[in-house]
């Protein structure tokens, strides 16, 4: 359980630990439990979880209950234009082409076509 989470949600309800807990219904040494990194019930986590109106995988590094792996490559894509972006304005002055690798899972089946790439890739490093 990502207690930083939890802690963070608290902090902004801006209620006393009492007064979460007992809407919860659950005792404070419960809350001071979860908090310390303890195991605790699946049930005080979904008490948590309605309470503060949140998914109940936003508790276990999920961000607001996605993937968080989906996250992190979406933040790897992002460098990577950034990466690119770098590239074109300060290395690549003049030239009239620019490689671009795209990593494509060819089990899934999925597919890119290759005629929109480059009106997609130019789009994307122009923002």
């Amino acid at each position: 359980m990502n207690i930083n989470k939890l802690e963070k949600l608290i902090n902004e309800s801006k209620l006393s630990k009492t007064e979460i807990c007992s809407k919860c219904g659950f005792t404070r040494p419960t809350l001071d439990n979860a908090l310390s990194g303890s195991d605790i019930k699946i049930s005080t986590i979904i008490s948590l979880a309605n309470f503060f109106e949140v998914p109940v995988g936003y508790f276990f590094d999920e961000e607001d209950g996605t993937n968080g792996e989906l996250s992190n490559k979406l933040e790897e894509c992002k460098k990577e234009i950034q990466r690119l972006k770098n590239i074109i304005s300060e290395g690549n002055k003049g030239q009239s082409y620019v490689l671009v690798a795209v990593p494509v899972d060819s089990d899934s089946g999925e597919y890119i076509d290759l005629r929109d790439m480059k009106d997609i890739s130019l789009k994307i490093l122009r923002r």
